[in-house]
């Protein structure tokens, strides 16, 4: 998938993962990395603490291609665009114990619907 010419939306209808309200932004990834990062970093808290919460910063890191998402309760997520178009990598950092990072593989769908699906580790 060519991220510079696709547009697509933030919606996360993967199984087990249903939309969130207000998740419906049209976002591109290679223009809006921030944008992709939090809807990568709201998964993977939903994934891991079976929560719905809200960004609260993004902000870059050192490496062109990671951003640290904050959270409500100290709750801080690094997503790593470094193997875009093949796949991304979220871990939580805080609080500690770091958890352990985990991959999506990502997809769109005709629709513009963002499905992002755990794979592997590389």
């Amino acid at each position: 998938m060519n991220l510079r010419k696709r547009r697509w939306s933030s919606n996360l209808s993967s199984p087990g993962y249903p939309s969130s309200p207000g998740e419906g932004i049209a976002l591109d990834g290679e223009r809006d990395p921030q944008s992709f990062s939090s809807v990568v970093a709201k998964r993977l808290i939903r994934q891991e603490l079976g929560k719905e919460l809200t960004v609260q910063r993004i902000s870059p890191t050192s490496s062109p291609t990671a951003w640290r998402v904050e959270f409500p309760d100290n709750i801080v997520v690094l997503v790593t665009l470094s193997s875009v178009p093949d796949f991304v990598a979220a871990a939580q950092l805080e609080p500690k114990p770091a958890k352990q990072t985990r991959f999506y593989t990502y997809s769109c769908t005709p629709d513009g619907q963002l499905l992002l699906k755990e794979r592997a580790p590389p």
